[in-house]
């Protein structure tokens, strides 16, 4: 389709001669380019993929949507601002470079825009003049580097501001100054290598803030304290090692918090007691080698959980998901726990303090055993997942086998493919026959090396305490037969004339000389 440009004759006689077209034609389809869609009654038209290289320019200028998106459109001089009546506007996936100055000047209806997926590096200050009513703006997808100050400046009706997925690495100071209507502001997959703290000051009614992607290793204390009324923060994907303890100051109507795959290591979080509200947390992917005791401490609002994908992790203490204060109730209903590939061990204890769990996700972790939580015939539970974990399908798994056969209950289990015994390998747990499910005298190396250790520690005590039986005893009958070093028939020559009568028999006795002889002794 053709546009004023490719005349290239003055704007407002190409005007005149599509005014007189329209004049002189009905309004009806033979307007509208082969490879479009157009609907005059809803006053849409949809070129979406019909290899257009320009804005047509003769579609009915009454059109409130125009959809233009995966065409090959490099510029828009002297095309959109034809149709004045717009309300959604559609440019993605094109070969723009640049937006120009002032092209939708005229567009004063408009209130949805999307540019995403082009090829914008730079935008002027007037790119956006006219658009006072434009409540959502996507960016997306395009090379800008910078935000610089006055781009937004009148676009006072903005909520929503996309800008993923570009290459920006710094934001001026008052880059979002007069938005104070944005609710929600989309930085991720960016260069950015610090929150934009000094930026954040001007939009103080935003809801949603999504950081993901980026390079930002630390969050200072009050870095986000402008934002009083965020409810969604998404720092996933970062370089993050470092949270300061006031991170999240005045950030008391969080719901949802993202910190997943970044490089956290060390500990509880801090700064995560503030946040009194919060719903739902996100640690997957993180260093973690272990979960120490009330690690989540102060977030009994907690509904949903994930710690997944943890290749460090080893150990999680038994108190770790102690959540509630005193003695309330923690308000934990999802739980996601997958893909940890060293943790081998699930501490007995670690669910008890979770009565309103519905949903358990532990797959993929490195379990042999799983012994039944000491509460969950208290829960209601409505979805249990333990499979890809290398159990040993034994009488340990007995509770396991039981509800996959319990045709009363509405609880979902996944199924488990056994790894141990021999017999049972690669088969589904339940498949077996509940007899199957033996517990065998079979014992790992290093239980066989602690049995051995402690049989020999028994035996060397045994050993001692005869030893010494024999030594007291032996004692005792030296004792009663006197302790002269000779025996005569008259006692010992220091007896002081007190006589001593052994028995009339045969004794052993020491001779002065050291040996031993054997002497009579007479009954006298």
């Amino acid at each position: 389709m053709l546009s004023c440009s490719d005349f290239k004759w003055p704007t407002r006689l190409c005007l005149l001669c599509v005014v007189l077209v329209l004049m002189t034609t009905p309004l009806v389809s033979s307007f509208c380019p082969s490879m479009c869609q157009c609907d005059d009654g809803l006053l849409e038209t949809s070129c979406q993929s019909s290899r257009l290289d320009s804005v047509p320019i003769l579609l009915n200028p009454a059109l409130r949507t125009l959809r233009l998106g995966h065409n090959r459109i490099a510029s828009l001089r002297q095309s959109v601002s034809f149709y004045t009546e717009l309300r959604w506007l559609d440019l993605s996936h094109n070969s723009l470079h640049s937006l120009g100055v002032m092209h939708f000047q005229s567009l004063q209806a408009l209130e949805w825009l999307n540019i995403s997926s082009n090829l914008i590096s730079t935008l002027e200050t007037q790119s956006f003049s006219g658009l006072y009513n434009v409540a959502v703006l996507d960016l997306s997808g395009n090379r800008l580097t910078r935000l610089t100050s006055g781009l937004f400046s009148e676009m006072g009706s903005l909520t929503t501001l996309v800008l993923s997925g570009n290459k920006i690495q710094s934001i001026d100071a008052d880059a979002f100054d007069l938005l104070r209507h944005l609710h929600t502001l989309r930085l991720d997959d960016n260069n950015i290598q610090h929150v934009p703290v000094a930026s954040m000051t001007a939009i103080s009614n935003l809801y949603n803030l999504h950081l993901g992607k980026n390079l930002i290793e630390t969050i200072d204390d009050l870095a986000l304290e402008s934002l009083s009324k965020l409810r969604v923060l998404r720092i996933n994907d970062n370089a993050i090692s470092r949270i300061e303890s006031l991170a999240f100051t005045n950030l008391a109507n969080l719901e949802l918090l993202d910190l997943s795959f970044n490089r956290l290591d060390s500990g509880p979080i801090k700064a995560l007691h503030t946040l009194s509200a919060l719903r739902h947390l996100d640690l997957s992917g993180n260093i973690w080698r272990q979960l120490p005791a009330a690690f989540l401490r102060g977030l009994h609002q907690l509904e949903t959980l994930n710690i997944s994908y943890m290749e460090y992790l080893r150990w999680v203490h038994p108190d770790a998901l102690r959540m509630a204060n005193g003695t309330g109730e923690a308000a934990l209903t999802h739980l996601i726990m997958t893909n940890n590939a060293l943790w081998s061990r699930l501490p007995v204890r670690l669910l008890d303090d979770l009565p309103r769990l519905q949903r358990i996700d532990l797959s993929g972790n490195a379990f042999e055993t799983l012994a039944k939580p000491q509460r969950f015939d208290q829960w209601s539970l409505k979805y249990l997942n333990v499979a890809y974990n290398p159990l040993e399908c034994n009488c340990s798994l007995v509770w396991l086998w039981k509800l996959y056969h319990n045709e009363s209950s509405d609880l979902v289990v996944v199924n488990v493919t056994c790894s141990a015994p021999q017999q049972s390998n690669g088969r589904q747990l339940s498949h077996l026959k509940e007899h199957e499910l033996l517990c065998t005298l079979a014992m790992s190396t290093g239980a066989l090396v602690a049995l051995l250790v402690t049989l020999w520690l028994v035996f060397t005590a045994a050993a001692v305490a005869l030893v010494l039986y024999y030594r007291k005893n032996k004692k005792l009958v030296v004792s009663s037969y006197g302790t002269s070093p000779i025996l005569t028939k008259h006692g010992s020559p220091n007896s002081g004339g007190v006589h001593y009568y052994p028995p009339a028999r045969d004794e052993y006795t020491y001779h002065c000389a050291g040996s031993i002889k054997r002497i009579p002794v007479t009954v006298v």
